[in-house]
Order: C-alpha cells, then sequence, then structure tokens
C-alpha cells in the first residue's frame, strides 16, 4: 500500500518518526512530492533562523532513506488544489 504523507504529518517530528518507522517495518511506502517538502521547510521558517535549515536537512536524510519516495503531480492535478490548507499558511494557491 502507498501513502501520501502531507506536510501536516511531515511537519511534526513524532509524528513524521512514528508514521516512518510504521513504514520502515513494510506496513506501507511513503510518498510525497517535492511541494509537500517545500511547504514543510517553508512553515519551520516559524520556529526562528535555524528552523528552515533544519527541516530541509531533515528532508534531505528522507530523500536518501526513501529514494523512491518522492513523487510528481500533474499539473492539471496541481492546478485544481487550493494549497496549503487555511490552518497551515498561505505560502501556495491556486493558479
Amino acid at each position: 500500500m502507498k501513502v501520501l504523507l502531507d506536510t501536516c504529518v511531515i511537519y511534526p517530528t513524532v509524528m513524521r518518526e512514528m508514521l516512518l518507522g510504521v513504514a520502515a517495518q513494510g506496513a506501507f511506502t511513503p510518498l510525497w512530492s517535492a511541494r509537500i517538502i517545500e511547504e514543510w521547510a517553508r512553515a519551520a521558517r516559524k520556529l526562528g533562523p535555524a528552523g528552515e535549515a533544519q527541516a530541509r536537512g531533515e528532508a534531505a536524510i528522507l530523500r536518501t532513506r526513501w529514494p523512491r519516495a518522492e513523487v510528481a503531480v500533474p499539473e492539471a492535478l496541481e492546478r485544481r488544489l487550493w494549497l496549503p490548507d487555511p490552518a497551515t499558511g498561505t505560502f501556495w494557491r491556486r493558479r
């Protein structure tokens, strides 16, 4: 089974570690997009100057650990989305 992990579950360290621990046990294959990872890094800016750098470093580790997890989102689908959830910020908006 494949599961798309959105920013809302990747951003919180405990949630991310729990889910990827379960994935490492073979329960599912984690997936995410470059946009999800970028949203995580930008949201981490709220933690202070080092927040974004830390998130980007952790994202690099995830990409190394799960090299096939990053998927491309078809542009037609992306245009239909209003991103992100209003509770997480206003970085991405539908064109």
